[in-house]
């Protein structure tokens, strides 16, 4: 087996040092302007919360964004919430919703479906971030249908904590096929290769699924694995990660000392602030099970980053602890953050191996 994994390691580092070289050569077969890639669309939008209206569309989605664009577009895009697919964990909540970009003068442009999660820190605004499909076009836009969907931005909320307005930043790209030809081939990396160390948005491609600002190698490999027909879906493994801190949130509130230590390998490593390292899960158990024994505990995640390396994963994020004695007496709260690297398992889930993590305050 070790033999098998050694060869297609070794095939992979062929592949991609054959791809560099293919990108220095495409940078001098491509000259200045010898390549046209299509332009990635972009719109800054300011929206209002519009759910209080109950107005539905014929899909039974609840109209909860209305909003002004700015940019390449200039108009308007109403945001329809599928309220049976949303969910809450902690402070997270997941939505999937479609959207329609209208310009001036109200002819519809662009409709797609997206899906996302807006994370609602105590105390402070939202943050809001998804993806999603180009579904709908008009004329003038019919070659966007298909192409991805990114979204980040801001919620804020009104003091009886409802959502209220907020700013997103919302971009169209090719994706893999940076030309739009229906191939991945030797012309998208010669695109690649004019917008080497740039920020240009259609080539910023890996890590998936927003891009790192910068194209460089990350990209490079992105395209290796479509060339090399890989299916490595990096964004179902980001979702999967994300998805093992809402259990944590989730094991945290109800006790669950079991879901809790399903999150880790059998030997992972915990390096918590003040206390020595816990090296293994049943290391691990005591802790939690004292922990868990004596207090009501709370610990939404907001996971600010994640980054997929091949069976390796490292993610990055935020949470508010809050921890009341079951016994009686005051709620204390402090605020921290976190790293951890995880591990595919056998079955492709994602656990955690190493985790270290800190408060923000002094203890």
């Amino acid at each position: 087996m070790k033999t098998v994994a050694k060869r297609l390691t070794a095939k992979k580092s062929m592949l991609l040092l054959a791809l560099v070289l293919l990108v220095v050569l495409a940078s001098v077969w491509a000259g200045d302007g010898a390549m046209e890639q299509p332009p990635a669309l972009s719109c800054t939008i300011t929206y209002d919360f519009a759910g209080h209206l109950q107005t539905f569309n014929d899909e039974g989605r609840l109209l909860a964004w209305d909003g002004q664009t700015h940019g390449d577009i200039e108009g308007r895009i109403l945001w329809w919430f599928d309220l049976a697919n949303a969910k809450r964990i902690g402070q997270v909540s997941h939505y999937v919703a479609s959207w329609e970009i209208y310009d001036l003068a109200d002819n519809l442009l662009l409709a797609g479906d997206s899906a996302g999660t807006t994370a609602r820190p105590p105390g402070e605004d939202g943050i809001w971030r998804g993806k999603g499909i180009v579904t709908e076009a008009s004329a003038e836009f019919e070659d966007w249908i298909g192409r991805q969907i990114y979204e980040g931005g801001n919620v804020t909320w009104d003091e009886a904590g409802n959502p209220k307005d907020g700013a997103v930043t919302f971009r169209i790209v090719p994706g893999v096929d940076i030309n739009g030809d229906g191939e991945v081939n030797a012309a998208d990396i010669c695109i690649m290769a004019v917008h080497w160390n740039t920020g240009d948005p259609v080539c910023d491609i890996g890590p998936t699924p927003l891009g790192d600002g910068t194209v460089n190698a990350q990209d490079l490999l992105v395209l290796a694995q479509h060339m090399a027909g890989e299916t490595v879906d990096v964004e179902a493994d980001i979702a999967a990660i994300k998805e093992l801190y809402n259990q944590a949130t989730l094991a945290c509130s109800t006790g669950d000392v079991e879901l809790y230590l399903s999150i880790f390998t059998e030997d992972a490593v915990v390096m918590p602030p003040g206390y020595p390292t816990a090296t293994g899960k049943e290391e691990l158990r005591p802790m939690i099970e004292g922990l868990f024994g004596l207090f009501d505990l709370e610990l939404p995640y907001t996971v600010e980053d994640v980054e997929v390396i091949g069976d390796r994963a490292f993610a990055r994020s935020n949470w508010l602890y809050s921890m009341t004695p079951k016994e009686g007496g005051e709620t204390t709260t402090s605020p921290g953050k976190q790293f951890d690297n995880l591990k595919r398992q056998s079955d492709g889930s994602w656990k955690i191996h190493i985790q270290c993590y800190n408060y923000n305050e002094p203890q």
